[in-house]
């Protein structure tokens, strides 16, 4: 009755499917009404639209007060996204809508926001908050700390009878996954699986082509909805291989994945010489991990700058701030030192994918003997654990590979034009390059 009451009020113009509508109808139990659920499994489920079909139930009731998350402000706000979508739903009928605060709020005084929780601490922005509806998207993003956290804003007056209600949807997966599988999938607490089959409003075939380009445990996860499925010994021994070959024919990288404090509980600064010779073969001359502070840190660049760059090496390619490029670049001035600094921009791929992404390139990358410990940090890996075991230094393998791969793009898209393509733009690139704007085309920071 909820859901046909709703539908005709036109806050929700969506129409619940099957798996939606058995996921909904937890929401309208009376007293009986559970306080968590989890919505999904696999992609392409509908598991937005049931949040927030969910969130808008009982927005004509005074007093109402409902929020839905993401992990960050970014993924809230992608084309498709809850905020995208409840703009689409809402805008129109002339809801009123706060850009500052993210809330809309309805003619009964009702209100929907919308937050995120980037951080550990983002949680306590929350401090003293109540809602009577809570909701996840993509729950295995988040700490069990901070969905533990908010569980306890949701609260109500006495004598109200708005439920309460903490809703969640997510595919399997992201660091999440374990604490998520053992409340939800492993529990007696309400769980709907729902998966690309399940969601009529979607292309699958075209979903379900996209799917087949990821990698087997991802396919499996977001296709099936497979809980059980694990990226843990996705890295084998067997899979790294071990020489030591004098640098002669190797163009050489020096490559750092950066941390800022010496703190027990930090993450590790990681860095290592790497070079690729003409046959695409990739071997390590030097590999290091230590948590150090700012100064170490830079103190340790220079060293190994002045150890290596009469080898070749005659850049930094660093993942870091823009403050620390800054002072980096205001000691070599102080020095009397001069070589290029490159920042590595991380936006828009995960720490997980670029760890991932080495997998196609193991058979033909090599470690010196003693990096077997850089071996280890890849065979104990795996995204489940993200936080509870050392990444930092396969992270800067994996931006290591990224940038090996663009400099062999580079490389092979110039000589690819000697001659001039028919293709216009193309075309209108390769004149540009021909007059010697190759070098300044270089989009600088390289983002991955």
């Amino acid at each position: 009755m909820a859901l046909l009451r709703l539908h005709r009020s036109n806050y929700a113009p969506h129409k619940p499917t099957t798996k939606q509508a058995a996921f909904l109808a937890y929401d309208e139990m009376g007293a009986q009404t559970p306080l968590e659920a989890l919505y999904g499994g696999a992609a392409g489920g509908g598991k937005s639209d049931a949040l927030l079909t969910g969130a808008l139930l009982h927005v004509d009731k005074p007093g109402y007060s409902a929020i839905l998350f993401r992990k960050t402000f970014q993924d809230l706000s992608l084309p498709g996204a809850l905020l995208d979508r409840a703009q689409e739903w809402l805008l129109p009928q002339k809801v009123p809508y706060s850009h500052q605060n993210k809330t809309f709020t309805f003619p009964s005084g009702a209100t929907l926001s919308f937050g995120y929780l980037d951080t550990e601490n983002d949680k306590y922005r929350y401090q003293g908050a109540e809602f009577q509806f809570i909701g996840f998207d993509e729950l295995t993003q988040f700490t069990e700390s901070q969905y533990r956290y908010l569980l306890s804003r949701c609260r109500r007056l006495k004598d109200v009878e708005i439920p309460l209600r903490v809703r969640s949807a997510s595919n399997p997966g992201g660091t999440g996954h374990q604490w998520v599988k053992e409340r939800f999938v492993l529990s007696s607490r309400v769980f709907i699986a729902a998966g690309l089959i399940d969601n009529p409003h979607l292309d699958q075939e075209e979903y379900e082509l996209a799917l087949a380009e990821l990698d087997p445990v991802t396919r499996a996860q977001l296709l099936h909805g497979d809980w059980d499925v694990s990226y843990a010994d996705t890295f084998k021994p067997d899979m790294f291989n071990y020489r030591t070959k004098p640098i002669d024919g190797y163009t050489l990288f020096f490559v750092i994945d950066l941390a800022y404090t010496k703190k027990k509980t930090a993450d590790y600064t990681a860095g290592g010489v790497v070079g690729v010779n003409a046959v695409g073969d990739i071997q390590w001359f030097y590999t290091h991990e230590s948590r150090m502070d700012e100064a170490e840190s830079i103190d340790w660049i220079f060293r190994t700058m002045a150890e290596w760059e009469t080898q070749g090496v005659g850049a930094v390619h660093i993942e870091c701030h823009s403050a620390y490029i800054h002072a980096l670049k205001q000691e070599m001035r102080i020095r009397g030192k001069d070589f290029n600094v490159t920042p590595l921009k991380p936006e828009g791929v995960a720490k997980s994918d670029r760890i991932l992404a080495v997998l196609p390139y193991l058979h033909r990358m090599y470690f010196r003997e003693e990096d077997t410990w850089l071996a280890n940090r890849f065979i104990e890996w795996s995204p489940e654990l993200e936080g509870s075991v050392p990444d930092d230094a396969p992270d800067m393998v994996g931006y290591a590979v990224k940038l090996i791969k663009y400099n062999a793009n580079q490389k092979a898209g110039w000589d690819k034009w000697k001659n001039p393509p028919t293709d216009p733009m193309k075309l209108k690139i390769w004149k540009q390059m021909k007059k010697g704007n190759r070098t300044t085309n270089r989009p600088e920071p390289i983002g991955f």
